[in-house]
């Protein structure tokens, strides 16, 4: 390709395909008249044109790249916002390139990207997905990725009318999947509508090698129906950088146009036009160098408060509402920014927050619970804790440690000095982040933890940010840094701490230590909570949330090691015939964790026959090893190693089947 050639422009192409051309000419008609008199010449003429011919071939191909590459760009939002100061990442890797490569290589680069060559992971290689009338036929032409589907603009325009058409065969159509969002866990796709440049959800995602149903990667009601999403409105502001939507109210399109896809340089450091400008000064540059002075024309969120240093995470990993009008001029916070100059920061509860700050809370989520009343149910524990993945600084701003103000999300994370999985600085897996402000020789004492120093027990993140969070189709830690206790359980069902990691206690066990070690008063518990372990109640008697967490817990190597393995089998084969998919999906991981399932093999999102009778295969594989389990009423094992069926059953039946959509 031509250096400097335009997007779109086929001028040397052109150029380029005809001087091809005459020359494969003029060469076979060399090897006509040569090929009598000298042999040597006609092969090396056929090498040439052999050359020649590859070399239109790549021509060719490039050719058809562009035309494919303009065709998906009509499509897309329009990259740059060179009008509001947004110069993009590239521009930002000349002069740190460190920075641009340890950037580069994160999962928030990858958030978002174009549906071209290696950014798509997916198989579409004459791929059938579904049956019946809406099957959908995969297939790929070089860098286009098909899909012969449903009209998502017809479904669309179905779902909004007040009375339903019948229609026994849904209109189809031929759609390009234009964009991609995810690489870390799995990866979900867009395609291109009719109402401008509007995104509309692809129904499947790629999860472990294999296409599976959008709804069944997320913790929704069983017979949820299909959940059209738009990217342009719902995933937009986390997704991209100064993502502006576009929104044309007569016309219902959407001319939308972001600085950059994905979560880039400037998310967090703020539009970096003036600081390009400035620093074309190699005087300058130099000199705030050797002074190592913070640049006025960037933001540098290490330079920043503990609180204004959060908010730069927060205006992303926070359950929060914009200020301004959401379809106007985008979203006007930027890093350095006082985020509530801009944004609403919904929160669990409002205890934390002053009394001015606390009626406007108050009435906005008046407004709220007219609008969406399961708005608090589908983020939050009944407590106000948060509970879904993605929100840590919702956790975070309830936490003591952040309202003494020096604790912060930088504390623990980094962008450019962390390994992409959890972006955790070296050593922040374990006490290091706590111990920093902590006394060590009192918190980290034996007399503090009741446990052995090298125990999981004894490990601050452990008992003070356990696993009660849940998305992303795993548990993960709480960013609300807390303490156990066992009254919290009781009122919301939520797991607490202890009984996360000692499977086999019951909370009555649980709530008799933290009143012996630490005061907590013991609650009023029923002759369950006294008897039976918590894990236990939770995996046949919580809902699907709770289900989802204590599925997860029994994947967990300390948990395995306070609590034994070989007991575990029967909670989680009943567990593969949960109603929820995603419960499923952790059972079945966890499952293959215990000594004896290594390789079992199960489809979670097979059809219910084929669920029950993995379920069978897995309780008969227990049932061979049961001899060897002690007696353990507290998970419902008598002397000869079987379960108490009766009770089992009975508090599988007493499940909470109340509906949860937790919206990670």
């Amino acid at each position: 390709m031509k250096a400097g050639m335009a997007l779109g422009s086929d001028t040397w192409l052109v150029i380029e395909v005809g001087v091809t051309a005459i020359v494969v000419a003029a060469t076979l008609a060399a090897i006509l008249r040569g090929a009598g008199r000298n042999r040597h010449l006609a092969w090396g003429t056929v090498v040439a044109v052999v050359t020649l011919l590859a070399a239109s071939a790549r021509i060719m191909a490039t050719a058809r790249h562009l035309s494919s590459t303009e065709v998906l760009t009509d499509n897309v939002p329009r990259l740059g916002r060179p009008d509001a100061g947004f110069v993009s990442s590239d521009t930002c890797r000349s002069c740190h390139p460190h920075q641009y490569h340890s950037w580069h290589r994160s999962y928030h680069r990858t958030m978002t990207q174009l549906a071209v060559g290696e950014n798509v992971i997916g198989d579409f290689e004459n791929v059938t997905l579904g049956q019946g009338v809406r099957s959908i036929h995969l297939t790929r032409d070089g860098d286009s990725y098909l899909a012969d589907m449903v009209d998502p603009d017809w479904e669309l325009k179905q779902l909004w009318k007040t009375k339903l058409d019948p229609v026994e065969t849904p209109l189809r159509a031929h759609k390009r999947v234009v964009m991609t969002t995810g690489l870390h866990h799995y990866q979900a796709y867009w395609v291109p509508s009719e109402y401008g440049r509007m995104l509309i959800n692809f129904p499947y995602v790629f999860l472990d090698g294999r296409w599976v149903r959008r709804e069944a990667v997320f913790l929704r009601p069983p017979d949820a129906a299909r959940h059209y999403q738009q990217w342009n409105t719902s995933c937009i502001k986390c997704h991209s950088v100064a993502g502006e939507p576009g929104l044309d109210p007569e016309s219902n399109r959407l001319d939308t146009s972001v600085a950059e896809l994905g979560i880039s340089c400037e998310a967090c450091h703020g539009p970096a036009a003036d600081h390009v400008r400035v620093n074309r000064d190699p005087v300058r540059r130099y000199g705030m160098y050797r002074a190592d002075d913070a640049d006025p024309t960037i933001v540098q969120p290490e330079r920043l408060s503990a609180a204004r240093s959060s908010e730069v995470c927060g205006q992303c990993h926070g359950i929060s509402i914009p200020r301004p009008d959401p379809f106007g001029r985008g979203e006007r916070y930027h890093a350095g920014d006082e985020l509530a100059d801009t944004t609403v920061v919904i929160r669990g509860r409002d205890t934390n927050l002053d009394t001015e700050d606390r009626e406007e809370h108050s009435q906005l989520m008046a407004r709220l619970a007219e609008v969406q009343p399961s708005f608090l149910r589908d983020r939050y524990w009944p407590d106000g804790m948060v509970r879904i993945s993605g929100r840590e600084y919702n956790g975070l701003v309830e936490s003591p440690c952040y309202q003494g103000g020096d604790f912060s999300c930088l504390t623990c994370h980094s962008m450019h000095d962390s390994d992409p999985d959890d972006q955790l600085k070296p050593d922040m897996d374990g006490d290091a982040a706590c111990i920093g402000c902590h006394d060590t020789e009192r918190y980290a004492a034996e007399s503090h933890t009741h446990h052995g120093p090298s125990s999981a027990g004894s490990g601050c993140l452990n008992c003070h940010m356990p696993y009660t969070t849940y998305g992303l189709l795993k548990a993960i830690r709480s960013h609300q840094v807390d303490s156990p206790d066992a009254q919290v359980t009781v009122d919301t069902g939520r797991p607490n701490a202890c009984n996360l990691c000692h499977l086999d206690r019951t909370l009555a066990w649980t709530a008799e230590h933290l009143d012996s070690w630490y005061g907590r008063a013991v609650p009023d518990l029923d002759d369950d909570q006294r008897t039976i372990a918590a894990s236990v109640l939770g995996a046949l008697r919580g809902d699907a949330g709770e289900r989802a967490l204590t599925a997860g817990s029994r994947g967990w190597a300390p948990a395995h090691e306070a609590s034994g393995d070989n007991w575990l089998a029967p909670y989680l084969a009943n567990l593969l015939d949960d109603p929820y998919a995603a419960v499923r999906y952790i059972a079945h991981r966890s499952l293959r964790a215990v000594p004896g399932y290594e390789g079992f093999a199960y489809d979670f999102v097979a059809p219910a026959a084929l669920r029950s009778e993995a379920m069978a295969r897995a309780r008969a594989a227990w049932r061979g090893a049961a001899e060897a389990s002690a007696r353990r009423s507290a998970v419902l094992l008598d002397e000869s190693g079987a379960i108490d069926v009766d009770c089992f059953q009975r508090l599988r039946r007493e499940r909470d089947d109340s509906l949860v959509e937790l919206q990670e």
